[in-house]
């Protein structure tokens, strides 16, 4: 099969959204070799944490054509380059998918990862709102099948967007490798001993905002016992 995948932030973002984007590549074209792959961005970037997608098996990068109108290419344009490499499959891998997908007789799956812009939209401007409704909504009616990397995400785009539940498939975000790597005796007590930490603690990991729901695990520790700790990890939201 020919798979395309709209990797934008594959590219251009270093946190969640272009770490998910990047591990669904790699994976797939390392396990399933058997497809042929298509990365569509309007930037080529080159640096330690994108290296590795130029040299995947059976994949190959495609960019915009000109460094104008790259968001047009994005949104629709890119359509003419799918149907030029006989693209079976296309997976916007971040809330979106270009318009024009069923007219060309191109299946398509979409991942949402959350709408936090419609749970927490004090968060948010209010044009980036309507451009962030606009897009995502489009996407999950359009497409093929919808993946959901959580529960609540499923439950959100069923409420906000009427979506059939039958359409969703909630599929959980991969582990990096990163999180495997075991630590030395010693680099555990010079850690415990620079932030003063105790022997036993919950470790939570993110940034620290309203949308995160550090609240709720704050009010669950004191339903046990005194002696377990909470370290929070992350930065503040400005």
């Amino acid at each position: 099969m020919r798979i395309g995948f709209e990797a934008k932030r594959a590219f251009k973002n270093f946190t969640g959204l272009g770490n998910y984007a990047r591990s669904v590549i790699q994976i797939l074209a390392t396990h399933h070799q058997e497809n042929q792959y298509f990365i569509y961005t309007p930037d080529k970037v080159k640096n330690n944490r994108t290296n590795f997608l130029f040299e995947l098996p059976n994949t190959l990068i495609r960019s915009a054509p000109t460094k104008f109108l790259k968001s047009y290419w994005r949104s629709k344009g890119v359509v003419k380059d799918l149907k030029k490499d006989g693209i079976e499959l296309y997976h916007g891998l971040s809330h979106e998918i270009p318009s024009g997908l069923k007219s060309a007789g191109i299946k398509s799956v979409v991942t949402i990862h959350d709408l936090i812009y419609l749970r927490f939209p004090n968060y948010f401007k209010w044009m980036d709102r309507k451009i962030y409704d606009s897009k995502f909504r489009s996407a999950c009616e359009n497409s093929n099948k919808i993946i959901a990397i959580s529960e609540q995400t499923k439950k959100d785009i069923i409420h906000f967007f009427g979506i059939n539940e039958d359409k969703i498939e909630v599929i959980y975000q991969g582990c990096d490798p990163i999180f495997y790597a075991q630590q030395s005796e010693k680099k555990y007590n010079e850690v415990k001993l620079k932030y003063h930490l105790p022997n036993e603690f919950l470790l939570c990991v993110g940034t620290v905002e309203t949308r995160k729901n550090q609240i709720l695990i704050l009010k669950a520790l004191q339903l046990l016992p005194k002696n377990i700790h909470l370290l929070l990890v992350g930065k503040t939201t400005p």
